[in-house]
């Protein structure tokens, strides 16, 4: 067979000889609306031997279908090189595929075309009948096709071959409807739910409306699907599983719980699958507790179990309130009057008026509170004592404010940062210790007097039986100018030394027993002299006056019997005065101002004495000092010409305001004091003291009161304690005693 000659337009295909065209024509092809799935089979052959011939499968095109005039296919002719002029064009239509298995549908049309010249010829049509309007690929029997049913509601079911289902309906065109399926005991089932109603009928099971289960108990469409036997029974109002009971299984009662404690009010229940709403409602508890208490607000901290808080509330729903607390209502420990009442974290009670304030002494002003002081209790609304402050108890001694916790370490033997310690981490060359030299000596080395050059050396001792010794610079021996030593040194006499003073130059002034007087200059002893009266001098102050190599010193000196005495060195010293009573102690700032340390009367009354403006015959009585109106004023020290400091028996002291008042501080036991410095400070305002009692000790007072530091080391066998009678300072950090038995301390000592 040759190459097929049948082209759908609109491509043209036109087949050329070597110098003609060869003549072709155009075929029509019209067919009914709805035959997309039918089949055209063309055939085009010479007329003169239908050996030579071409064929081709044709579908229609489903697009066409709303032409104007109807469907249609175009298909070009041309002859063949080799046919005749006559070609002959064979068109049957066939239902379903183009494979040539369908069933013709009507005659098959046969057109003969005249190709004999060249070119296009005329245009030929064929029509074709192929209705389908079911769209099931069949054309109805009447118009040629096999099709029983082409309606369009019914058809597309019912066509040859088709497979027959339970549905009264002949869906193969056999003529016999359902046959060959099985007959089975039916029910019929309108909501589709499986279960159906009524009496069994036998028949085949169509798709829908029957069911092989009966005995629904309500087969209502629509409504019916919620119900059937052995449905799951659902909270709906509705019987579901057709057991003759409504929600079984289903707790509907709600109880109202106004208070969202999950404890509900005990009232009759709302019946509802689901909460009602407008309030908050709850089931029954497991427990079948209800509220005590379902008011909103209060009633959500009260229900059956709830834990008990102090609020004044019910809360366990026991009928007891606030049992747990059992403090509540009573009386605080405090002072301030007030009764335990809840606490704001509702788990305690608290005393309704506040704990009283502590306030804490602050005598020197430091802004800490003494530690060793008990508090002041302040109730709310009430003042505060005076020179107390709040809370603040750390003052380590509330009678120095350069004392405090914070406070600047200096050398001083004082624990001035409240830390424990005196002088940590400071080099201070030592520290408050007794000093060991063989000069010194042990009993019968009873030291009672110590004097210090201005710049802190030389440093004379003298004492009982003439015992004289001097350092002259630091880190120095002492070396002994002593009566009876061995050898023999250049001394004073075996006099009692009771006084001394150092001037500039270095050498030592000395006065004691018998109004003996004396100088020595490190070397040996000159100037000795004796005042008038021969009575014993227990103070003496000298001053310089003039330039070297004309410099002149002035002693002046007091003795027992109540005289004042003045004397240069090298001359016979002058009396000054006699005055009653008894003259102890003596010191000034200058020959125009000077007190003097004195007692008066048969008990020797504490009495002190100022010299002013050199006016000897007029001695300014200061006071009378308080009681105990016995004993006296052992010793004196000016700090400035508005401070000073006076120490006697019996544990008292004095200090001066600069005016004619001495107020005395608090006394410090029985204590006998012996002597008193105010080393050279900025302030000026400590005054060092000794005492001679068995328990013998350093003192200082402050214009707040007795100081706790500093103190002369414990005592120990090798250093036991003894009676001190002098002290000399030429500021805090430097200062020497001196007492009995060879007792020598200094500060600050290697």
């Amino acid at each position: 067979m040759r190459r097929l000659a049948l082209f759908l337009l609109p491509l043209l295909v036109v087949a050329c000889s070597k110098s003609k065209e060869q003549a072709a024509a155009k075929l029509v092809i019209k067919y009914s609306p709805g035959f997309d799935k039918g089949c055209f089979h063309v055939t085009a052959e010479d007329a003169a031997d239908a050996s030579l011939r071409d064929e081709k499968l044709i579908s229609p095109k489903p697009e066409r279908n709303g032409e104007a005039g109807g469907p249609f296919l175009q298909v070009a002719v041309l002859r063949k090189e080799g046919w005749s002029g006559q070609v002959r064009v064979r068109v049957a239509a066939h239902e379903q595929a183009c494979d040539k298995s369908g069933a013709r549908v009507g005659e098959e049309q046969v057109n003969v075309f005249d190709l004999s010249g060249e070119g296009i010829q005329p245009q030929y049509a064929m029509q074709f009948t192929t209705p389908d309007a079911d769209g099931d690929g069949f054309v109805d029997k009447a118009s040629g096709g096999t099709d029983c049913d082409d309606s369009r509601d019914t058809g597309a079911q019912r066509y040859p071959g088709n497979t027959e289902v339970c549905d009264d309906i002949d869906n193969d065109c056999d003529g016999t409807a359902d046959e060959g399926l099985a007959i089975e005991a039916l029910y019929v089932d309108r909501d589709g739910d499986g279960y159906g109603t009524g009496s069994v009928i036998n028949r085949c099971k169509p798709a829908t409306g029957y069911a092989t289960v009966g005995g629904d108990c309500d087969d209502t469409p629509v409504s019916g699907l919620a119900r059937h036997p052995g449905k799951t029974e659902l909270c709906d109002d509705i019987d579901n599983n057709c057991n003759n009971v409504v929600d079984e299984g289903f707790d509907k009662e709600w109880f109202l719980d106004a208070d969202n404690d999950t404890f509900p009010r005990n009232e009759a229940p709302t019946l509802s699958c689901t909460a009602p709403s407008g309030n908050t409602y709850v089931h029954r508890r497991a427990d079948g507790v209800f509220d005590c208490d379902d008011s909103p607000g209060v009633g959500a901290r009260r229900f059956p179990g709830n834990p008990e808080v102090c609020d004044d509330i019910d809360n366990d729903c026991d009928v007891d309130v606030d049992e747990t607390f059992t403090t509540k209502g009573q009386a605080c420990a405090g002072s301030c009057g007030g009764v335990f009442v809840c606490g704001a974290d509702q788990n305690s009670v608290v005393c309704n008026k506040a704990d009283p304030a502590l306030y804490y002494p602050d005598v020197d002003g430091d802004g800490q509170g003494s530690a060793d002081v008990s508090a002041a209790e302040v109730c709310e609304g009430a003042n505060p004592p005076a020179g107390h402050v709040l809370g603040n108890r750390q003052d380590c001694d509330d009678a120095d404010p350069k004392v405090k916790v914070g406070g600047v370490e200096v050398c001083d033997a004082i624990d001035n940062n409240c830390s424990g310690t005196a002088d940590e981490d400071l080099a201070c060359g030592g520290s408050l210790r007794a000093v060991p030299d063989v000069a010194l000596g042990g009993d019968g080395h009873d030291w009672r007097t110590v004097a210090v050059g201005a710049n802190g050396y030389p440093v004379w001792v003298a004492g009982m039986d003439g015992k004289l010794v001097v350092r002259k610079a630091a880190g120095q021996g002492f070396t002994n100018f002593s009566e009876g030593s061995t050898p023999a040194v250049n001394h004073c006499g075996k006099t009692d030394w009771l006084a001394s003073w150092v001037d500039s130059a270095g050498n030592v002034y000395l006065a004691g027993q018998n109004g003996r007087l004396a100088k020595h200059d490190g070397t040996s002893c000159s100037a000795q002299a004796n005042v008038s009266g021969n009575e014993e001098v227990r103070g003496m102050i000298g001053f310089e006056s003039g330039t070297p190599p004309t410099l002149t010193v002035t002693i002046y000196l007091v003795d027992v019997e109540g005289r004042l005495h003045s004397w240069v060195p090298g001359t016979a010293p002058t009396q000054r005065n006699d005055n009653t009573g008894k003259y102890y102690g003596i010191h000034g700032l200058d020959v125009t101002r000077m007190v003097v340390a004195s007692g008066s009367g048969g008990t020797e009354n504490p009495r002190l004495w100022s010299y002013w403006n050199s006016d000897w015959a007029n001695p300014i009585p200061q006071q009378i000092l308080p009681s105990p109106a016995n004993g006296y004023v052992s010793a004196v020290w000016m700090g400035s010409n508005t401070m000073a400091t006076a120490v006697g028996t019996n544990g008292r002291a004095w200090r001066w305001d600069g005016t004619s008042t001495w107020n005395q501080a608090p006394a410090v036991g029985t204590v006998d004091f012996t002597s008193v410095v105010v080393p050279p400070n900025p302030d000026a305002l400590d005054s060092y003291v000794v005492d001679k009692s068995t328990t013998a000790q350093l003192h200082r007072l402050t214009q707040f009161g007795w100081a706790k530091q500093p103190k002369l080391p414990a005592p120990t066998t090798d250093v036991p304690a003894k009676a001190l009678y002098d002290i000399a300072a030429t500021g805090p950090g430097n200062f020497w005693i001196v007492g009995d038995d060879g007792r020598v301390w200094h500060y600050p000592e290697p």
